[in-house]
C-alpha cells in the first residue's frame, strides 16, 4: 500500500520547529504528502508560497476541554480521508492530543508519529500521550531523557533522537566588522527564561573596559514586563547606545556573520537551535552550563561554556573581543561540528525513515 502522510502544523508563525518543516517538505514529494497549517498567526503561510508548497489552513483547537475540539478532530478525519493519508505526522507536541483523538476514530488504522520539541514537565508524558502514538521524535538527549523519566510501559525503541539542522543558506565565512561596529549577538524572544538581562549587567560591570556593543535580536510588539524592566535598566544605566534591542529579522546570515560570538545566556532550552545557526556562519558561541546547550559544545574547542556568574562571562567575553585568532578557531571548528552533524539532509532523512516506518 502507498504510504501518503497528513502532516500537521500548530502554529501559523514562522519559528525553529517551522524551519524544521520546511527543510522536510523541500524532500518530500507534492504527491507524498498532504499539508494542514493551524490558522492562528502569521509568518508561516508566507514561507510556505514563497518555495512554492500548497497547504490548507484550519482553525485547529487542541484543547480538548473546548467545543471546537471534536470539530477540529472531524475536519482531520475528513482530510485523512480525502488524502487517503494513513499516517499523521504531527510537527509540535501540542497537537498531540487532538492527533490521538484523530487515532482512536479510526479505529488506530491510521499511524501517528509526534515531533516534541519542548522539554516536558514531570507528568506531561499523561498529557501528550505518546503512549498512543507508534513513533515519537525528540530533538535532543535532554529532551528524550525527561521524557523517558519514570517511564517504563513505553517501548524506548518507539522515542527517537533527531537533532535540529541549521537550515540556512550559505554564505561567505564569518567577517568581523572592523571599528565601533563590533559587537556580541542573541537571537530570540526577549523572555524572562533567555536570560539577556543578565548579559546587559555584565555589559554594565564592564564599565566601558568592553570594546563591542551587544546586540539584542528579539523584539515584538507583544506586551512584555521583563523588557520594559530591562529598557528601563538600559535608560537609567546610560547603556542605550551600548546595549541595542532590535526586532527579530530572518536574514540573520550577516548578522551573525558579522558577531564577535553569539551569547545563548538561556536558562531553560530545549535543544539551542541558535548555537547550530551561529555555528553554519563560522560564529562561535558562549553558552550557559545547562543542558542541553552542552550537548552542542566542548569548551574551549568549538565554544565557551559559562558557569552563570557575571565575572565568568565578561572573562570569556574580553577573551574574545580581545583575541579574534581564538575566535575565528572556535568559529571553524564549531562550522564544522554543525556540517558534520546537523546538516539539513541529515535531519529530513532521518525524520523520513521514521515517519515511514523504515527506521
Amino acid at each position: 500500500m502507498n504510504k501518503k502522510i497528513l502532516i500537521l502544523n500548530s502554529s501559523n508563525q514562522f519559528w525553529g520547529a517551522e524551519v524544521s518543516l520546511t527543510i522536510l517538505l523541500k524532500s518530500l514529494h507534492p504527491n507524498e504528502y498532504k499539508l494542514v497549517v493551524r490558522s492562528d498567526g502569521s509568518g508561516f503561510e508566507a514561507e510556505l508560497a514563497k518555495i512554492g508548497v500548497s497547504h490548507s489552513s484550519y482553525d485547529l483547537e487542541l484543547s480538548p476541554f473546548k467545543k471546537n475540539f471534536f470539530r477540529s478532530a472531524f475536519y482531520l478525519l475528513k482530510v485523512m480521508y480525502q488524502s487517503k493519508a494513513n499516517i499523521i505526522y504531527a510537527n509540535n507536541e501540542d497537537l498531540s492530543t487532538l492527533v490521538a483523538v484523530v487515532k482512536v476514530m479510526t479505529f488506530f488504522r491510521v499511524k501517528t508519529k509526534v515531533h516534541i520539541r519542548t522539554t516536558p514537565r514531570k507528568y506531561d508524558y499523561y498529557k501528550k500521550l505518546m503512549f498512543v502514538h507508534n513513533d515519537i521524535i525528540c530533538n535532543s538527549r535532554y529532551t528524550k531523557n525527561t521524557l523517558l523519566d519514570g517511564i517504563n510501559f513505553y517501548s524506548k525503541s518507539k522515542i527517537h533522537l533527531v537533532p535540529n539542522s541549521h537550515g540556512q543558506v550559505e554564505i561567505e565565512e564569518s567577517k568581523i566588522l572592523d571599528g565601533t561596529n563590533r559587537y556580541f549577538l542573541t537571537v530570540g524572544v526577549i523572555k524572562e527564561y533567555k536570560a539577556q538581562f543578565d548579559v546587559a549587567k555584565v555589559f554594565n560591570k564592564a564599565n566601558g573596559d568592553l570594546a563591542a556593543n551587544y546586540w539584542l535580536l528579539g523584539k515584538n510588539t507583544e506586551v512584555n514586563p521583563y523588557l520594559r524592566e530591562l529598557e528601563e535598566y538600559l535608560e537609567i544605566n546610560e547603556l542605550k547606545e551600548k546595549v541595542l534591542i532590535l526586532p527579530f529579522k530572518k536574514d540573520l546570515g550577516p548578522v551573525y556573520s558579522g558577531a564577535i560570538a553569539t551569547i545563548i545566556p538561556s536558562i531553560n532550552e530545549t535543544f539551542g537551535r541558535v548555537v547550530i545557526e551561529s555555528g553554519y556562519y563560522g560564529t562561535p558561541v558562549i553558552v550557559r552550563n545547562i543542558e542541553p546547550l552542552v550537548e552542542l559544545i566542548n569548551h574551549g574547542e568549538n565554544g565557551l561554556i559559562w558557569d552563570g556568574s557575571e565575572g565568568h562571562l565578561l572573562e570569556l567575553l574580553k577573551r574574545l573581543s580581545n583575541d579574534l585568532a581564538y575566535r575565528n578557531l572556535l568559529g571553524k571548528n564549531l562550522k564544522k561540528t554543525v556540517i558534520n552533524n546537523y546538516s539539513d539532509q541529515n535531519y529530513y532523512t532521518k525524520v523520513k525513515k521514521i515517519i515511514l516506518g523504515r527506521a
